[in-house]
């Protein structure tokens, strides 16, 4: 075998060996080792700091994005680009929670941080009873929020974003909704909480 044959096959190997990459947005993720990449750059809309005030009312909420996580579902694992944030709440001028310290710790799992999207939706209904105010060139992310402070069996709290530019105003529209229902634990005990620090609801923050 000549010097330039080894090298092609050495080289077919090395491309072959190499991790997929696959489009993140409406993806099935069935590929083990796969790496799911938002090749569209949808996440960008999102990054930032961005602010809702209401009163003396405010909710901060900071967004990064985490590049080819590794995410072990069980039955495959694969690696995926990932929108994490954290936020700090204060309701009539009382600070509710702030875990925006949190964001600047680079955790290996995306998980660790308190809210992370990585279902990318698009193109998003117009259609007002669906959507209010939704615009064709909106984009929405979703994924689950958690409270560090609060963890209640049965409850599944889930975070929606939608960006969108208002009479160019940069806004992200944050829905917050919990599913699941309240359950007791192996003794029959409910927790002390029914709610999280951040009511559930729909916010308009203004990037700042």
């Amino acid at each position: 075998m000549n010097k330039l044959t080894i090298l092609l096959t050495f080289f077919c190997k090395i491309t072959f060996a190499q991790t997929p990459i696959l489009p993140l947005y409406d993806s099935s993720k069935t590929i083990q080792g796969a790496y799911y990449k938002d090749l569209q750059q949808d996440f960008n809309r999102f990054v930032g700091e961005w602010k809702y005030e209401q009163g003396s009312t405010e909710l901060i909420v900071r967004i990064q994005i985490k590049e080819e996580q590794f995410v072990d579902y069980g039955n495959i694992s694969v690696y995926e680009d990932y929108l994490v944030a954290e936020y700090h709440y204060v309701e009539n001028g009382v600070e509710k929670i702030n875990t925006l310290p949190n964001l600047l710790i680079n955790h290996p799992d995306p998980y660790d941080y308190s809210i992370k999207c990585n279902i990318i939706i698009k193109p998003v209904s117009t259609n007002p009873d669906v959507c209010p105010n939704c615009g064709p060139n909106d984009v929405m992310v979703k994924g689950p929020f958690s409270d560090p402070e609060i963890e209640i069996l049965g409850y599944e709290p889930m975070v929606v974003f939608r960006h969108k530019i208002e009479n160019g105003v940069e806004k992200i529209f944050l829905t917050f909704r919990i599913f699941g229902n309240l359950l007791p634990d192996f003794d029959g005990v409910y927790g002390p909480h029914t709610t999280y620090n951040l009511p559930e609801g729909r916010y308009e923050l203004i990037k700042q």
